[in-house]
């Protein structure tokens, strides 16, 4: 805590005294963090930043990851506000029964702050996103379950998957090669729920809100078929999270009291059984279409709740 609290105080000196020279230490100052050869290269990330992604990579080995974000958001006045269809211990009790494969959308690059930070305690959690989070640190590697972009999903994906590629440019991967570790992704993403670990996906991928579902959730319900009476499917959804650039202001002790605050809907959890039976779901493509209707139908009565309150 103390080395944190050092860096905060050293940038609100800064701040202080010489604004402009403590934005441009900000944005300029850098320095080289070295990830696996094998997923992103060297991560060039603002000094300032990697001090923070250090000192919570610290703390995930000493306190846990979801504690490590909790504090994380406490230090940053991250206000961040929780709703459930039922309560927090139903959701609890349910991902206590066995594995859960936690869904949300995913409109900001600090998505996992909120939902980790929501999320009922678990020992075993891990998530499914982009390899160049391994450059976060070790041991929220452990936690990490990579996906490695497409050429064309990082062309056609969102602006910020774009200037990640500029920044931190992919090394030199094979579309084969690509293709092939994803799916060992998967295949450990279903093998961690199976065993009873808490696995969190972003569906929608690089593609941005609201766009259809890509197939990996279809394929790792559909490799566990013979566990599905087993496993939880809990749904998120995630609101008050910007742009990644924007969201650095929350780094700003003045700022900070600006910034919105975060909001994380939870579902009830449901057993994967119950959401359709193995007949009416033959293949993953089918079981991503089910899948994706069914967290539809779920956000929408969340709306038309939300506005039948409002007029109330």
């Amino acid at each position: 805590a103390s080395s944190l609290r050092g860096l905060r105080r050293d940038f609100r000196s800064s701040l202080r005294d010489k604004p402009d020279a403590a934005a441009c230490h900000l944005l300029y100052s850098s320095t080289i963090v070295k990830s696996p050869p094998e997923t992103y290269g060297n991560r060039k990330t603002p000094a300032f930043l990697q001090g923070l992604l250090t000192h919570l990579d610290t703390e995930i080995r000493e306190i846990g990851l979801q504690q490590a974000h909790r504090n994380f958001a406490e230090n940053y006045r991250v206000v961040i506000e929780t709703e459930y269809d039922s309560t927090k211990e139903d959701v609890a009790t349910g991902m206590r029964g066995g594995g859960t494969l936690v869904v949300g959308n995913h409109s900001s690059e600090v998505d996992l702050l909120p939902l980790l930070c929501s999320l009922p305690d678990h020992r075993d959690v891990h998530i499914i996103a982009t390899a160049d989070r391994f450059g976060i640190g070790p041991h929220y590697a452990e936690h990490l379950l990579p996906v490695y972009l497409s050429d064309r999903a990082l062309q056609e994906g969102r602006a910020w998957f774009k200037w990640k590629r500029m920044l931190w440019p992919p090394a030199a991967i094979s579309e084969q090669e690509k293709r092939k570790r994803n799916t060992e992704t998967l295949e450990r993403a279903t093998q961690k729920l199976i065993d009873g670990a808490t696995v969190v996906i972003f569906p929608e991928g690089a593609k941005g809100p609201g766009s259809s579902w890509e197939q990996g959730i279809g394929r790792i319900v559909d490799g566990m078929r013979d566990h599905w009476d087993n496993v939880q499917y809990l749904q998120s959804h995630i609101s008050g999270t910007r742009n990644f650039l924007l969201e650095l202001f929350r780094l700003v002790p003045p700022l900070q009291r600006f910034m919105p605050s975060m909001h994380v809907h939870f579902s009830t959890p449901q057993n994967v059984a119950e959401i359709f039976q193995p007949t009416s779901a033959k293949d993953p493509r089918e079981i991503t279409r089910q899948l994706e209707q069914h967290y539809r139908d779920w956000l929408k009565n969340i709306k038309e709740g939300t506005a039948r309150n409002s007029h109330q």
